[in-house]
């Protein structure tokens, strides 16, 4: 009797230390699928990215990805029997069960700069915060907070054109006394800040919002006119119509010599308007491609009116045009619109953009994917990307000039495209 109550009051404790343990496992298993804001976060970007980055990325490779990026961060190895999104969710809830919110975040963050880092091309992606985003606004628009113009001519904000001249005047005097490298460049930058702030236009547009202009035109000879784009902004389409219609009474204009050397891209927005001032509307310009599919760009606008007087067309390139201006190289190039020199291009051949994340981990800071998108391509339909754009005439051959002279036989542009070649990109 008493051994068949002892046998019975074990199994009675049994039972309730496995039901005990199976409260604690469905308890456990509660706690790791609750909606942890730190893991939504990281799940959306993972989501994110498997849908608007550049190339077709798998679950299981991107589950890889973030395996070994938390491995890392963690400075352990971690046994994943699956890599799926759903096992990728279960080890990051394991994770940051034991971390408190400040800690959680610092985690996830990290996990996706590093994610981001390791994406092709690599270091091209990046996690963007509120700020982040506001300054690449303000690049794309060629806004830069980091100087005043009229600081650099020692003037007041509200300066007159005429003060404007005198304080040019007084500080042009002042650098000419110093025969330094450094008084040069300052001597450029005095320059270019008079040259804004004296035409109506452009002073208009930095006094608003800070603007800096990105198109500059002078006439070489009397028959050659030369534009320098510095990069592609929002305003540079109008720019540049503004400076090719004061062109309109110069009847002895015949060529036109384009420089984009050191243009580091920006808006391609524009490329569809701008191209077509050059090959005219609905043609197919330039292609992009994005996760195995090739995206066709049409122009958008018919040829300028003031463009056509120009019947010889060159474009002098080195290998800082990159991004947007290296798309238009390449277009140049397929419809024999103009005959590219210099240098191969940078192959810097990713359009960029940012997605919003909207899970919140932060009450004040919100974050952004800055994303690879799409990839370029050039005129013979291979990407862009690593391999850059090759000139119709590469000066950096030995018989580089001979070369010029079979592709371009008009006499001015020939001389201006030598001259300019051998000179820096000109602002003013």
């Amino acid at each position: 009797m008493f051994r068949h109550k002892t046998l019975t009051t074990l199994l009675l404790l049994a039972g309730v230390s496995l039901i005990g343990f199976l409260v604690y496992v469905n308890n456990d298993n509660a706690r790791l699928n609750q909606n942890n804001p730190a893991v939504e976060w990281s799940m959306e970007i993972f989501d994110k990215i498997r849908t608007n980055y550049w190339s077709k990325i798998s679950e299981e490779q991107l589950s890889n990805l973030y395996t070994l990026a938390i491995e890392k961060i963690l400075n352990r190895p971690l046994l994943l029997q699956e890599k799926n999104r759903e096992a990728l969710k279960n080890l990051m809830n394991k994770e940051l069960a034991a971390l408190d919110e400040a800690s959680g975040k610092k985690f996830v963050t990290s996990l996706a700069t590093v994610v981001l880092y390791n994406l092709e091309p690599v270091g091209r992606n990046a996690l963007y915060t509120s700020r982040d985003e506001a300054a690449l606004r303000d690049q794309v628009k060629n806004v830069d907070l980091g100087r005043n113009l009229y600081e650099t001519l020692g003037a007041t904000n509200d300066a007159s054109p005429e003060e404007i001249e005198k304080s040019y005047e007084v500080k042009k005097e002042e650098l000419k006394k110093e025969n330094t490298p450094e008084a040069k460049r300052k001597m450029e930058e005095l320059s270019y800040a008079k040259e804004v702030l004296t035409v109506t236009d452009s002073k208009k547009a930095y006094d608003e919002a800070k603007i800096e202009p990105t198109v500059f035109g002078k006439t070489l000879s009397p028959e050659v006119y030369y534009v320098y784009i510095s990069k592609f902004s929002p305003t540079t389409f109008d720019e540049f119509v503004k400076l090719l219609s004061d062109t309109s009474n110069k009847s002895s204009l015949k060529a036109l010599l384009m420089d984009v050397r050191g243009n580091i891209g920006g808006a391609v927005d524009i490329l569809p308007y701008f191209l077509g001032l050059f090959i005219g509307q609905n043609q197919y310009a330039y292609d992009f491609y994005h996760q195995e599919n090739y995206n066709p760009n049409k122009t958008k606008l018919a040829k300028l009116p003031s463009l056509a007087k120009f019947k010889n067309i060159a474009m002098l390139t080195d290998d800082g045009t990159q991004s947007s201006a290296e798309t238009m190289a390449a277009t140049f190039k397929r419809f024999n619109t103009a005959i590219v020199v210099g240098k191969t291009t940078k192959g810097w051949g990713t359009i960029e953009n940012t997605f919003p994340i909207e899970t919140l981990i932060d009450p004040v800071e919100r974050y952004s994917l800055f994303l690879v998108h799409s990839i370029t391509l050039r005129d013979d339909s291979q990407p862009i990307e690593g391999r850059g754009v090759e000139p119709n005439v590469d000066i950096t051959k030995p018989n580089w000039q001979k070369t010029l002279e079979d592709y371009i036989s008009y006499k001015p542009l020939f001389n201006a495209v030598k001259i300019m070649a051998d000179k820096k990109p000109e602002k003013i």
